[in-house]
């Protein structure tokens, strides 16, 4: 019978990830078009932004006609676009670095609370659901992140 070679160790990735940071007018660059395309400014992004309209309302379905008092968190906020299917039904809190993003939006007006990071909220408070629109592949602490969802839920 013949022997098998012991399969090779597997490597858990580093965690967390380092980003180096970009040099200043490739950061500006950066930014500019960024927001361009997560608000559907060319035609690419804006047929991209069609299509996840049903990741967006898959993410809201969990709320019922006519809920009331439903706190929720947003990982990863961006343009706010997920407020589009969102009923207003309770306090919206959400967590988002690149407040460029959603400094003028008007979705603005229904959050409650703006945080950069999720270790900025506050260890008391809770949250009845936590949601995040294909996000969590991008961050660089997703154990970190799960683990204080987890405490705030």
């Amino acid at each position: 019978m013949p022997r098998h070679a012991d399969p090779a160790p597997v490597r858990l990735p580093l965690v967390p990830k380092v980003r180096p940071p970009l040099p200043e007018g490739i950061a500006r660059i950066y930014q500019s078009c960024y927001k361009v395309n997560r608000e559907g400014g060319t035609p690419a992004s804006s047929l991209a932004q069609r299509m996840e309209a049903w990741l967006h309302r898959q993410v809201a379905a969990d709320l019922w006609p006519g809920a009331s008092g439903v706190s929720t968190l947003e990982l990863g906020a961006g343009t706010l676009n997920q407020l589009g299917f969102e009923p207003a039904c309770g306090p919206y809190d959400i967590v988002e670095p690149f407040a460029e993003l959603f400094r003028d939006s008007p979705g603005l007006a229904r959050v409650r609370h703006v945080h950069a990071d999720i270790r900025e909220v506050p260890a008391e408070a809770r949250y009845d659901r936590i949601t995040s629109s294909a996000v969590l592949e991008h961050l660089c602490d997703l154990p970190e992140v799960l683990a204080r969802s987890c405490l705030l839920l």
